[in-house]
């Protein structure tokens, strides 16, 4: 919207040196840029309505999925997943199945609600991290609405039971386009333990790029409830919400960058560079222990 208004003093100083009238090219710049203003904020408004409408939809199926796990552990006086005979692993597996789909099948619904076309089929990625950690799945989703703006969602979630022991600093979750986004309208993640509690607080945006968005997981929190034996890990999994306008035909990425230590013993990690640049996530250590990096296949713009 500023080069709008350089474009419009531009013409002015021209014109009226050579004597035209310009009044209406004035008009005709300042009602782009109103309705530029205006739609920014009509879809501003619109996703942070959806946004509730989204987390109170993840909340309660992830607390189902958490009620779920609770119970079959219960019922086997058994304090951790790795405990569970195979079949009563293989049980929760498929419970979390169908309440996920269900899950997505209620956040489409409520997008289209709003007047928000999926794009792109719920797409799930799970890559095989060099760390005791096991898998993590990464899965993501766009839409986009009657005004070109895209809306992408990541979601997060690890194995149960293999999560690293020792936790270094924080891991680092990107979201960023192979183009400049011309217009970024919000970015914000939640996080959950693997019973569905809310620990929010241990994520956080931490910084915008011209091509994306970087984020905060501070995965240095498995604890132990139930009388001290059950493993609980505050930020098992999670998701985002990324709004922005790109280019048609922009390629977008979730990366994700796990740090942790084999040992109690030494001090933490630190970052040297954390960027993006040239569509890359590039992350480097001025202090290193155990780290990897991953990244999903692209969704696509429309």
């Amino acid at each position: 919207m500023k080069g709008i208004k350089k474009v419009v003093g531009s013409l002015v100083l021209s014109s009226s040196i050579l004597g035209f009238n310009v009044l209406e090219t004035k008009a005709e710049s300042a009602s782009v840029e109103s309705v530029e203003d205006e739609e920014f904020l009509s879809v501003q408004q619109e996703i942070a309505e959806l946004e509730k409408i989204i987390y109170e939809i993840y909340s309660t199926r992830i607390k189902e999925i958490g009620d779920a796990k609770k119970k079959i552990l219960e019922n086997n006086a058994e304090n951790s997943f790795k405990s569970l005979s195979q079949a009563d692993q293989r049980s929760i597996q498929l419970t979390e199945i169908q309440i996920k789909d269900l899950m997505q099948a209620e956040i489409d619904e409520a997008m289209s609600t709003y007047g928000w076309e999926k794009t792109e089929e719920n797409l799930a990625d799970t890559p095989t991290p060099f760390s005791v950690s096991g898998n993590i799945s990464l899965t993501n989703s766009m839409y986009k609405n009657s005004s070109g703006y895209q809306v992408y969602t990541t979601n997060w979630d690890w194995s149960d039971g293999k999560w690293d022991d020792y936790a270094d600093i924080e891991d680092i979750m990107a979201i960023r386009s192979t183009s400049d986004i011309t217009s970024r309208l919000s970015a914000n993640i939640y996080a959950f333990d693997n019973y569905g509690t809310d620990y929010s607080a241990n994520v956080s945006r931490r910084d915008w790029e011209a091509d994306g968005a970087l984020f905060n997981i501070h995965d240095a929190n498995l604890s132990y409830g139930w009388g001290g034996t059950m493993p609980i890990y505050k930020t098992d999994n999670g998701y985002a919400i990324f709004t922005f306008k790109a280019p048609a035909g922009s390629e977008i990425y979730t990366h994700f960058a796990h740090n942790y230590k084999e040992t109690a013993l030494g001090l933490n990690a630190s970052f040297n560079v954390l960027d993006l640049k040239n569509s890359e996530l590039i992350v480097s250590y001025s202090r290193e222990n155990k780290n990897w990096a991953t990244v999903t296949n692209p969704r696509t713009t429309k």
